[in-house]
């Protein structure tokens, strides 16, 4: 069992003192935490995605896995060595947030905890999210090679207006600072300062080698193993797919991005075009540079 941090009855974090990315998988939610903890005043999370508010994420702290390491008495301010003197916000970066609706309640959950957060979106080409988190996937042992990249395992998460919408409801668009990750890409440093600005925090210099801003390759084999009919018919664990892979990582070479065809693209732009027009008209956002 985990062992507390401070004592709560005199350091517990304020409830607004929170800052939360939402971000879905493979827009930059990583990179943008690792700047944001740079600030003195922002204290970073024992674990950058806790997923304490999800309920089906396999590596959130509130998984059976991993249960009897935190316990089940963790109260959420236990997870950040908050300084009141020196602290004004506590970061997490739980992509599991979004994914609605494999993660149906997140957000009620979130409110129902007493908590009134910052939220920080990140968004991108749905395309190309799409693409990142179909190629990202591919190694691991939930991967189902049967499944299509037009699978809304995918495309749910590139609906930004269904995963916003819960927050918004429940704390109102002024909680939300949506940031593109082709901003995050060109010009960081303007996307940090406009997140401190908006937090009321002084600007602070980044150390741009600590932010890492490069997608996650994998090898050929890592790919191969997970996803070739004879190894999986040979290899029913997928764990032991999965560490086998990484273990010949070394001998092999990048693996052949995949890539969606024009029809899948016209699959995805269907699913997606009417929550995509909302979601431009409600946040103002130009989503008629992505075809909608």
């Amino acid at each position: 069992m985990a062992t507390l941090i401070y004592n709560k009855a005199t350091k517990q974090i304020p409830k607004d003192a929170h800052i939360i990315i939402i971000g879905a998988m493979k827009c930059g939610t990583t990179a943008l935490y690792n700047a944001l903890i740079q600030h003195p005043r922002i204290c970073a999370c024992m674990l950058k995605e806790p997923e304490f508010f999800s309920e089906r994420q396999s590596h959130g702290i509130n998984a059976r896995i991993n249960a009897e390491q935190w316990g089940t008495s963790l109260d959420y301010s236990d997870l950040w060595r908050f300084r009141p003197g020196k602290h004004k916000f506590a970061i997490e970066a739980s992509t599991g947030y979004t994914k609605y609706p494999f993660e149906p309640h997140t957000a009620l959950n979130i409110k129902n905890y007493g908590l009134d957060p910052h939220f920080i979106y990140l968004v991108r080409d749905p395309y190309a999210r799409i693409e990142s988190q179909y190629n990202f996937m591919m190694p691991y042992p939930y991967f189902n090679p049967g499944e299509p990249i037009t699978a809304m395992t995918c495309v749910a998460l590139s609906n930004y207006f269904l995963q916003l919408e819960p927050y918004r409801k429940l704390f109102g668009t002024g909680k939300l600072t949506i940031i593109e990750f082709d901003d995050w890409v060109s010009d960081y440093r303007s996307v940090i300062s406009l997140i401190f600005n908006r937090l009321g925090i002084d600007d602070f210099g980044i150390d741009p080698a600590l932010v890492n801003k490069n997608e996650t390759r994998f090898t050929r084999v890592e790919v191969g193993i997970n996803t070739s009919r004879i190894t999986r018919a040979l290899l029913p664990s997928g764990k032991l797919r999965f560490k086998i892979g990484r273990a010949l990582r070394q001998f092999s070479k990048p693996a052949d991005r995949r890539r969606l065809d024009e029809q899948e693209r016209a699959v995805i732009h269907d699913l997606l075009e009417n929550d995509m027009k909302e979601f431009g008209r409600v946040y103002g956002f130009p989503v008629g540079k992505w075809g909608f």
